[in-house]
């Protein structure tokens, strides 16, 4: 395809023509045109505009109309197209609404049908299908339906995305053995993303790290100790990414600081004259301690830390308490 800067998305291409409208309607039994401007060259001429109504591309040829009621077909090859503006899809207007306000369940029912209506442009320079099929999987892995999520995922042409996109959505597969609780296999998936997707996107990141901790504390090959290192690095990567991992991920640290021999010593002895505040058994019992205090303080995804945990705040207050290094010498 020839290039005159960038590709047009958007109205920009299509205002310089016509003023803007409003997708084409139809009704079930009406079929779907892609309603574009097209700037491109034939023969080696000069450049034309055309208003389009586009009924496919295939094997590089894009086949449309020029009135929204079909007609007489033209065509215009891949490789002349210099520019493309597509006019706005309420549908998908509301979908990409949707997905941006985070209600992935609404935006993946959105999202279903327009994947089937925008399939045939598939192939069209900067297609709206690349961004529709992508949040569409994202949107159903997001919102726990990881059966549909997978098959969608297994459908895709994962060439058509970006490298973002198809990181984002890499992680559907270990989701599935999440959702089955195959904790083992969960662990051998997400450990080779890490080694074969290199550049993952901190999102995707976040969301290995966070079922790999399911996977080490659940697993037959259990390790506490890892499990909590991905626990904390899935609520400390990135906390806007995702509160509710940001939320479980506080809570299934603290459930393993629960039963931690270091952390049940520190509330045996806690009181008594034989309490160490230097002791090794304080230094779980704080990491416990700073994660109860940012859940009650931030209330991830809007939750408050279980009353089970309260006990937590306080080794939190009792440690914030203790004068530091600087303040002790300052008093002598």
């Amino acid at each position: 395809m020839k290039s005159f800067g960038r590709i047009v998305s958007g109205l920009a291409l299509a205002a310089a023509v016509v003023a803007p409208v409003t997708a084409v309607a139809q009704t079930e039994d009406e079929p779907f045109y892609l309603e574009a401007v097209i700037r491109f060259t034939e023969g080696g001429s000069a450049e034309k505009v055309e208003r389009t109504y586009v009924r496919d591309e295939k094997g590089g040829t894009i086949t449309y109309f020029r009135g929204p009621n079909g007609g007489t077909p033209y065509t215009i090859e891949v490789d002349n197209v210099v520019g493309v503006g597509y006019y706005p899809d309420g549908e998908l207007n509301d979908a990409r609404d949707a997905f941006e306000m985070r209600k992935f369940r609404v935006a993946a029912k959105a999202f279903a049908p327009l994947v089937k209506r925008y399939e045939p442009y598939k192939g069209m320079p900067m297609s709206p299908y690349t961004e529709i099929a992508y949040k569409h999987v994202f949107s159903l892995q997001e919102s726990g339906q990881y059966d549909e999520a997978m098959t969608a995922w297994s459908e895709l042409d994962k060439s058509l995305l970006s490298d973002y996109q198809k990181g984002m959505i890499s992680t559907v597969p270990a989701w599935v053995a999440f959702q089955k609780k195959e904790w083992d296999r969960l662990v051998t998936v997400c450990e080779g993303l890490k080694e074969t997707e290199k550049m993952l996107p901190l999102g995707a990141d976040v969301r290995i790290s966070y079922l790999l901790g399911y996977g080490y504390n659940r697993g037959s090959k259990k390790d506490a100790k890892r499990a909590l290192f991905e626990f904390h690095r899935a609520m400390t990567l990135d906390a806007a990414e995702s509160e509710e991992i940001v939320y479980d991920a506080a809570i299934e640290a603290l459930k393993i600081y629960e039963r931690d021999e270091q952390v049940k010593e520190y509330f045996l002895l806690e009181g008594r004259p034989e309490f160490n505040p230097n002791a090794g058994y304080t230094i779980p019992a704080r990491s416990a301690a700073w994660i109860a205090k940012m859940v009650d303080s931030q209330k991830p995804a809007g939750k408050s830390l279980p009353a089970d945990y309260l006990r937590f705040l306080d080794v939190y207050k009792s440690f914030a308490a203790e004068p530091t290094e600087e303040a002790a010498a300052d008093g002598e």
